[in-house]
């Protein structure tokens, strides 16, 4: 497994975004990369923020509810890519269109056919043309 760390000091632009406030998201930002993807269980557990779903399972990182939630000692609005997927989450529903406390994030697919909303919001979705990812095809890891 890779794991690497960078610290993005860049800000992009933000004029093409899915709401005005969502210009908090255009960085500068801390960037985690890893080069295994989010399974379907990994993808289900995650939405399901503050809840602890592998403490039966002693070989999983985050099995004490301490993975992915960490980051919220970093950012309101976290988000990452995985395969062929962009998830934005807004648990204080802040920042993020239409965020509930019931559903407080966005599921974005891309690939084939599915790039609508990448063409709709470009600057929105620039921040994570990184590690080799171009939304465009599906991403052999997570960030």
């Amino acid at each position: 497994t890779v794991v690497t760390f960078m610290l993005d000091t860049q800000s992009y632009k933000d004029k093409a975004l899915l709401a005005p406030q969502m210009r908090h998201t255009q960085g500068p930002a801390l960037c985690v990369y890893n080069d295994a993807k989010f399974t379907q269980r990994d993808l289900q557990a995650i939405s399901l923020i503050g809840q602890g779903t592998k403490l039966g399972n002693m070989a999983k990182t985050g099995r004490f509810g301490l993975g992915f939630n960490s980051c919220y000692h970093f950012t309101d609005i976290p988000s990452f890519v995985t395969g062929d997927s962009l998830v934005i989450f807004d648990p204080h529903r802040d920042y993020l269109p239409g965020a509930t406390a019931s559903d407080p994030g966005i599921l974005v697919k891309f690939g084939k056919g599915r790039a609508d909303i990448l063409k709709a919001f470009p600057d929105q979705f620039e921040p994570y043309l990184l590690f080799g990812c171009n939304l465009k095809q599906e991403f052999e890891g997570t960030m």
